[in-house]
């Protein structure tokens, strides 16, 4: 069905990324970058994109890649709550505690301007492997 979508309009970057997300979800990360750099030709400040390209980046174990990607992403939206948590999550999960920790607090501040969600706080502990401290965060 998202395959038909973008076939029906192929220039939309938000039905690009959920080829993408598809393509992810069946493990196909090939794919996915592959997809997800297409949409990043068609448009290169769609930071959505390059979270999710990271993602399978991660994936494919390759961890400067993802980082890379995901250091655009905060770049492109003005450190939105949303491209912080992928870039906390993708620190903590390739060993850079610190960094990520950072980016935990960062985001802890925003939650409390109420600027995001704690479940963006919560993805960022689960990469660091706390989850006593990510469940406390999803309450």
């Amino acid at each position: 069905m998202i395959k038909r979508a973008q076939e029906i309009d192929p220039l939309s970057s938000m039905i690009g990324v959920n080829v993408s997300i598809t393509y992810q979800s069946q493990n196909d990360h090939v794919a996915s970058i592959e997809n997800t750099r297409k949409i990043i030709e068609l448009d290169p400040n769609f930071s959505v994109a390059y979270e999710y390209l990271g993602l399978s980046y991660l994936k494919k174990v390759c961890n400067a890649e993802a980082i890379a990607s995901f250091e655009k992403a905060v770049e492109l939206s003005n450190r939105a709550g949303e491209a912080l948590l992928f870039l906390g999550y993708g620190y903590g999960v390739t060993g850079r505690h610190a960094e990520a920790i950072a980016v935990a607090k960062e985001l802890e501040g925003k939650y409390a301007k109420k600027e995001t969600s704690g479940r963006n706080v919560a993805a960022v502990y689960a990469g660091l492997g706390e989850k006593d401290k990510a469940f406390e965060w999803l309450e």
